[in-house]
């Protein structure tokens, strides 16, 4: 096999990889400032303890409920129909967050993004399980490594610094 025929195939795992790495520290970043800005929000809102318990919760319960059947629509659909509709769906949400002042409805919202996420994250892990073969096991890292430093690290401190220079409406609406 000559060097020629090689170099392609890497190049286009090597390009693969990057554009993965670039769109998983995407996702991690909208959901490491989501986070972060809606608990600041939250708080400015005046929120119980139970009312900030309850934000925490309905996230985990709106993944929950669907991140069980979603694998079906990824198969059904495709992956990337999946993606860009939970992320549109998602910004669509957020979007109207700060057009209602109220707790509750902040709860909703939350609730609802949560419905959206693993249209995100389970597309995300299935392309990249699909490649995974042909990009090597030692790259396997790579996404999730990615995709927790923008949700864990970089998002928060966006997020804070968006909150500061736009305040909760200007976050909502970048994030």
């Amino acid at each position: 096999m000559s060097q020629e025929s090689v170099a392609p195939v890497e190049l286009g795992q090597f390009r693969f990889v990057l554009g993965f790495i670039a769109l998983a520290l995407c996702a991690g970043l909208g959901i490491g400032i989501a986070k972060i800005v809606t608990s600041l929000y939250a708080v400015q809102l005046q929120a119980t303890e139970f009312e900030m318990g309850l934000i925490a919760a309905v996230q985990s319960l709106g993944i929950l409920l669907i991140g069980l059947p979603i694998g079906l629509l990824v198969q059904r659909y495709g992956p990337k129909r999946m993606f860009v509709i939970g992320s549109f769906l998602a910004a669509l949400v957020y979007l109207t967050v700060p057009f209602y002042q109220n707790v509750w409805y902040l709860i909703l919202c939350t609730f609802l993004v949560g419905l959206c996420m693993p249209m995100r994250f389970v597309s995300l892990n299935t392309v990249y399980m699909q490649h995974l073969k042909t990009i090597g096991a030692a790259k396997a890292g790579w996404f999730r490594g990615t995709h927790m430093m923008g949700f864990f690290l970089v998002g928060p401190l966006l997020a804070v610094s968006l909150v500061e220079g736009s305040g909760f409406s200007g976050a909502y609406i970048r994030n």
